[in-house]
């Protein structure tokens, strides 16, 4: 009977309120507000789950320790927080030429992924660029094919003619263990002071 009556009360806060509901809030400006108190309690708690369904993209869960959201265009769990990972070039590259990571003079090797997840987007500017380039991205030390079909998951890439390129809809999975490294092929081609960056955020898979 309690809950019955506490669900009458905010269907009538809801309808008094233009759909806006305030807790601690007589006037909320959100649909949904919540207003906290100088006590030592969280404003916020959401329970961890496992293996939560993910319907529409907006929809928030905490798996595990983390907190995600669902992308409905990806279909899977990407979490709020993100990392970049970063390549670069001073000066000139042709001729299977590796990228280093992270600024300092590593070329063979990249980072090692700590969880599974996924890059969501990857961008890239070079002062100067030959048209025949490619720039490929190497997972494990092994291509990842060039994809003509899916640019979300090719590994191959092209700047355009001012040295610049741009993918925000990217959607490649890795595993926690897997890492990456990149380089310039191309013979009797220049690019020259080539930057990447890859965006990835941490996955779950929709069940």
């Amino acid at each position: 009977m309690k809950k019955f009556i506490l669900l009458i009360n905010l269907i009538f806060i809801s309808f008094c309120s233009n759909a806006q509901i305030g807790f601690g809030e007589r006037n909320p400006t959100a649909a949904l507000e919540i207003k906290t108190t100088a006590s030592d309690l969280p404003g916020l708690r959401l329970n961890p789950q496992e293996n939560p369904k993910g319907v529409d993209t907006g929809q928030m869960a905490v798996i595990g320790d983390k907190l995600y959201m669902f992308d409905a265009n990806r279909d899977k769990w990407l979490s709020i927080e993100y990392t970049t990972i970063e390549f670069g070039r001073l000066g000139i590259s042709s001729d299977d030429s590796s990228l280093e990571y992270g600024g300092g003079d590593v070329q063979t090797s990249g980072p090692l992924m700590p969880f599974d997840g996924t890059i969501v987007g990857l961008s890239m500017r070079a002062t100067r660029d030959d048209s025949n380039v490619d720039i490929k991205l190497f997972k494990n030390n092994v291509q990842v094919p060039r994809n003509t079909a899916d640019i979300t998951k090719s590994g191959v890439f092209k700047l355009d003619n001012v040295g610049n390129y741009k993918n925000n809809t990217y959607n490649l999975d890795f595993d926690a263990g897997d890492w990456f490294r990149m380089e310039v092929d191309g013979t009797g081609t220049i690019i020259e002071n080539l930057s990447v960056v890859l965006l990835v955020k941490w996955r779950q898979d929709n069940p």
